[in-house]
């Protein structure tokens, strides 16, 4: 079946949510407890946690250090996902952008620049199904 006759049988908001459901999907994170690392520039490996959460529609992340890092949750300000992209950025005493590419298994990586140029490198992973 041809798109123009598959367009002519399904109603427009029909085909609207098959023709976009790949790219909306990864516009919305899960809620939940995600995963991941954080590699500094200077080359150091970090674990880290993300609450991510939802408030009146609005996307929440807070960054959970590990307690040997001596820091508490960390808000991140205006997170949002443009087109498989995650950007937010946050404060630490210097402020930190980050732009993280969604991947195929459903986690984000990508670099986040501190105020002087350096770069880091963020992974986060999805929750895991059927965890605590």
């Amino acid at each position: 079946m041809s798109i123009r006759r598959f367009a002519r049988v399904l109603p427009l908001p029909v085909l609207a949510f098959v023709l976009a459901g790949p790219v909306a999907a990864q516009d919305e994170l899960e809620a939940g407890m995600w995963t991941g690392t954080v590699i500094d520039p200077n080359g150091e490996v970090f674990d880290l946690q993300y609450d991510v959460s939802y408030v009146d529609d609005a996307l929440v992340i807070d960054l959970i250090p590990p307690p040997e890092a001596g820091m508490s949750t960390v808000p991140t300000s205006e997170p949002m996902v443009d087109g498989g992209t995650l950007v937010f950025t946050f404060d630490i005493g210097q402020s930190i952008s980050c732009a993280l590419q969604h991947q195929d298994d459903g986690s984000y990586e990508g670099e986040c620049l501190d105020s002087t140029g350096g770069a880091a490198i963020m992974t986060m992973m999805p929750p895991v199904d059927g965890g605590d």
